[in-house]
């Protein structure tokens, strides 16, 4: 009776998710960006249908090309780790930039990241810490973590090690151990 149930279970589960993925290519087809860019997640990561990254990529490429700036940033992390497509920090960084200048938070801290990390440009620690304070005033809390870090180093700004601790402890808040940690060490040694 249980192996009955969980198979019950299972089949309900399954026929949700299909009319879950049909409703999506609905609203998809009639131009609702937003659905796109959500089958394109249900193709990349294969939840509800089998997982096909052309498929989630087109779809990503679609939603972008049309203003939704969510699609152009899950273009740019397709590119980066070279998932679906082949991997060129070029085209990422294209991407990251154009969801970045159309508002999204995400896609600047991820272009704040190409430039610390020099993959698809010059290295360059003080445009990284533009981007990273832009996500950051939108409360995207890894670039508060991260502008913290640029501050404790003196990478692309002066070092101040008072902001850091400002923005380790607000990150700590928000529940980021490392944040905690080194808001500690900063408190420990001092700095006010």
């Amino acid at each position: 009776m249980k192996k009955i149930i969980i198979l019950f279970l299972m089949l309900v589960s399954f026929s949700f998710a299909s009319t879950k993925i049909d409703a999506l290519q609905k609203s998809c087809d009639d131009g609702i960006m937003k659905s796109c860019d959500h089958l394109g997640v249900a193709y990349f990561i294969g939840k509800g249908i089998k997982k096909d990254y052309f498929k989630g990529k087109e779809l990503f490429k679609k939603a972008c090309d049309r203003g939704y700036m969510n699609s152009c940033d899950n273009l740019g992390v397709l590119y980066r780790d070279g998932q679906g497509a082949r991997q060129d920090y070029f085209k990422a960084k294209e991407f990251f930039k154009k969801a970045c200048d159309g508002g999204n938070t995400k896609a600047c801290y991820n272009l704040g990241v190409l430039y610390y990390n020099g993959q698809g440009a010059r290295q360059d620690y003080f445009k990284t810490s533009k981007l990273y304070k832009k996500a950051c005033d939108k409360s995207y809390i890894k670039a508060c973590y991260n502008l913290g870090l640029l501050y404790y180093y003196g990478q692309g700004l002066g070092q101040n090690k008072t902001k850091a601790k400002k923005l380790f402890g607000m990150t700590c808040d928000k529940g980021i151990q490392l944040g905690c940690k080194n808001y500690r060490i900063l408190n420990e040694a001092g700095i006010k």
